[in-house]
């Protein structure tokens, strides 16, 4: 049976933007890559001061986190409401994997210096030459 508590909220921080990668520098217990995930966020109190919060989750907690938020959209809204969330991470997975998979043929996904220069110039080792 899945343990709840009651978590009162305390001047939260608001998201804005995300980014995220599955990052090999941290691992869960089950031998899985965490997700590195940064949020561009504000205090509720203090809309003008932005921040950026960087967190290693691992997949299982995220995985966690998402069938929760999953349940309480359906538990509060319905379950087609519920199906409609899905969906639309669905469509913004797909989005990303075009993306992602332009910059890997552009071979901007190696290291910052080919992400900035659209694959031109690389700090990784990488080359024309090796290309």
């Amino acid at each position: 049976m899945k343990k709840f508590d009651f978590i009162k909220t305390t001047d939260p921080y608001v998201v804005g933007n995300t980014g995220a990668r599955v990052d090999t520098d941290a691992f869960c217990a089950h031998g899985q890559a965490a997700v590195f995930v940064a949020l561009f966020a504000h205090r509720q109190s203090q809309p003008d001061q932005h921040e950026r919060l960087d967190a290693f989750v691992p997949r299982c907690v995220l995985a966690e986190l998402i069938g929760a938020v999953q349940a309480q959209i359906r538990l509060d809204e319905g379950q087609e409401a519920a199906r409609a969330f899905r969906a639309e991470a669905d469509a913004h997975a797909q989005a990303s994997y075009t993306a992602l998979s332009e910059m890997h043929t552009q071979a901007r996904d190696c290291c910052e210096a080919g992400f900035r220069t659209h694959g031109t110039e690389h700090t990784c080792g990488r080359n024309e030459a090796t290309q």
